[in-house]
């Protein structure tokens, strides 16, 4: 699952390269585009803390309409945000992929 994950990111252009290093784990080059929207969507997955149990499918359900969203206009920019990165990443709304999509993000050194 990560490497489809990643290559839908390489695919994107938000990343450049990635490798898997044996126990170190994954290698990341961020691209100049997809850095930017690295520290956006980490700042918004903290904020909202998609990355606990179902809260990225949740809100990813209430930015299409699917569910009802709080009333609430500082969430627009969010709601923008959140399904500009899916749509450019083409991951949908499969909660597995949602949630390691936030772990990624959450583990990119800064």
């Amino acid at each position: 699952m990560p490497d489809f994950l990643l290559s839908r990111l390489l695919y994107a252009g938000w990343l450049t390269d990635y490798a898997f290093i044996g126990s170190r784990g994954y290698y990341l080059h961020w691209s100049k585009q997809g850095w930017p929207k690295v520290l956006r969507l980490r700042a918004l997955i903290q904020a909202r803390r998609l990355n606990e149990w179902t809260n990225a499918k949740t809100f990813t359900n209430q930015c299409y309409g699917i569910d009802p969203m709080p009333s609430s206009r500082e969430s627009i920019p969010d709601m923008k945000l959140w399904i500009s990165a899916l749509e450019e990443v083409r991951i949908g709304n499969e909660e597995t992929l949602l949630k390691l999509f936030c772990e990624v993000i959450l583990k990119t050194d800064i």
